[in-house]
This record gives C-alpha cells, sequence and structure tokens, in this order.
C-alpha cells in the first residue's frame, strides 16, 4: 500500500483510480483490450458518459420536481380562490336573507296599517249613519246620564275627531309632538273637552301601560293646561308642556 501511493491519503486515491480503472474496463464493448489505444482514456469516457447520463435523469427528476411544485402552487392557488368564492356566496346569501327578512317585515307592517285604516273606517261610517239617523241613536249611548240627541251627535263627532288623530299617529303621518299640537288644537274647543269629560269612565278599563291610556294621560294634562289658559285669559295655542319624544 504504501509503495503505491505513500501514506495518508494518497493511497486511498490511488485505490480509488485502480477501481476506477476496473469499472471503465468493464464498461468497454466486446472486443476491447487493455493493450488498445485509448482504451482507458475510452472507459473513462464512458465512465463520464454514464456520469453525464445520469446526471440527466436527475436533471430531468429536479425538473420534474419543480414542476410539480409549481402544480402544487396552482393547486393551492385553486382552493384559495374557491375558498374566496364560496366565502362570496355565503356572504351574497346572507345579505339575501336579511333583504327578504326587512321585506317580509315591511309587508307585515303594510297589512297592518291596511287592516287598521279599513277597521277606522268602518267604525266611521257606523257612527256616521248614527249621527244621521236619529233612531239609532240609542244603540251609540255609552254615556252616563240622560244626552240630548244632539249633544250625543256632538260626542259622537268629537270622538270621531279624536280617533282620526290617534290614527294618524299610529300609522306614522303624525310624531308625537305633532299629535300634541293637533290635539291641542282641537281641544281648545270646550265642546271637545266635555266629550273628554263624558267619556272618562271609558277609559278607566284601559291597560295601564298601554299606548293609548298613556295618550289618554297626556291629553288629561292638556285639557287641564287648556282649562287653566282658558280660566287665566291665556293664549291657547301655548298650553300644554310638548312631549319630550
Amino acid at each position: 500500500m504504501t509503495a503505491l501511493g505513500g501514506t495518508g491519503k494518497a493511497p486511498q486515491r490511488g485505490l480509488w483510480r485502480i477501481a476506477t480503472s476496473v469499472r471503465c474496463l468493464s464498461a468497454l464493448p466486446p472486443g476491447w483490450s487493455n493493450g488498445q489505444p485509448g482504451t482507458c482514456a475510452a472507459g473513462c469516457r464512458v465512465n463520464r458518459t454514464a456520469r453525464a447520463a445520469g446526471s440527466t435523469e436527475a436533471g430531468k427528476h429536479m425538473v420534474t420536481r419543480r414542476v410539480g411544485g409549481r402544480n402544487r402552487s396552482a393547486v393551492s392557488v385553486e382552493h384559495v380562490v374557491a375558498a374566496a368564492c364560496v366565502a362570496g356566496v355565503l356572504v351574497m346569501a346572507f345579505r339575501i336573507h336579511v333583504s327578504l327578512r326587512r321585506l317580509e317585515a315591511l309587508v307585515q307592517e303594510k297589512q297592518r296599517r291596511d287592516t287598521l285604516t279599513e277597521y277606522r273606517r268602518d267604525h266611521h261610517r257606523l257612527i256616521g249613519r248614527g249621527t244621521e239617523d236619529p233612531s239609532l241613536l240609542p244603540g251609540l249611548d255609552a254615556y252616563e246620564g240622560d244626552l240630548h240627541p244632539n249633544t250625543q251627535r256632538r260626542h259622537l263627532f268629537a270622538n270621531a275627531l279624536y280617533q282620526h288623530a290617534y290614527q294618524g299617529y299610529q300609522l306614522g303621518v303624525l310624531s308625537l309632538a305633532d299629535l300634541h299640537g293637533h290635539l291641542r288644537y282641537i281641544f281648545q274647543s270646550r265642546a271637545m273637552r266635555e266629550y273628554w269629560e263624558a267619556t272618562r269612565h271609558h277609559r278607566a278599563s284601559l291597560v295601564a301601560d298601554s299606548e293609548e291610556a298613556e295618550l289618554g294621560r297626556m291629553v288629561d294634562a292638556l285639557v287641564a293646561a287648556l282649562e287653566d289658559a282658558e280660566a287665566n285669559g291665556d293664549d291657547w295655542w301655548v298650553a300644554g308642556d310638548a312631549p319630550e319624544n
């Protein structure tokens, strides 16, 4: 070993060269021999060619891996796009659902208002028939004591004015402040205040926290303020405190 390549790493390199030569010779085609010119060189070329071919295959494998990486990237992009599309569809579906619920609420509110309007219309029609035909007035007599037919007609007309104002508030035509101003205008008439006093026992049966009961209490305060304004000689159009809401 020492004679061939010295000591250290040199013998190993010598052995590696000999093994390489043997591999080259084993790769030669039939009929070649170790004594032919270029044998070792040819063998080395064969080996280099084999290594080059191996490198080419490795390169192809690397290219394939790179292409596969791009394919995986493309697939990942497709997944992101698909997820974004699904999210967009879900958001759109939610918006459609909310819009449909709002539309349904609007339709129900319109139906409620139409029903209320028709009911009030029937009420006014019945009251009108009672005021036109004196023989029907006893059927509408819900007052304490005996009333003259003319007084009863005035009360029925006053009730129609009050109900008309209240319906305007229910339908959103009048705000609470507008309703207060309108009621102050119609209740500045003594005939309206007499009607209100004659129907006090009607309002006693209302649910305490109902909207109509609260409105009745507002009119009670307004009527008291109008009475005070009339007694003191003050202007009626400034009587009463406007509601906060």
